[in-house]
């Protein structure tokens, strides 16, 4: 029988390697969704230093990102009417 390991939440193993972790938060169309993920940011920083964070927002909701010292960028979309994929 093939077992597979059981990593659970700990992602630990995905950056192993001796690069600083990249992440790309994606919360583009709730207001509500952009601000409940702002404490995510310091959930990230406190488990891996040094990450490098960008946020992909709304880009009426831009100024929520840009209020948290570790977002490094700030990358807003237009989402409003007729916008295609947000």
């Amino acid at each position: 029988m093939r077992t597979t390991p059981n990593h659970g939440s700990d992602m630990a193993h995905l950056f192993a390697d001796t690069q600083t972790p990249r992440i790309l938060l994606v919360k583009t169309s709730s207001l509500g969704d952009v601000l409940h993920n702002l404490p995510v940011v310091s959930d990230i920083v406190r488990r891996y230093p040094g990450a490098q964070i960008d946020w992909v927002v709304e880009e009426s909701f831009a100024a929520l990102p840009r209020l948290h010292p570790a977002v490094r960028n700030v990358i807003p979309v237009a989402c409003g009417a007729g916008a295609a994929g947000c």
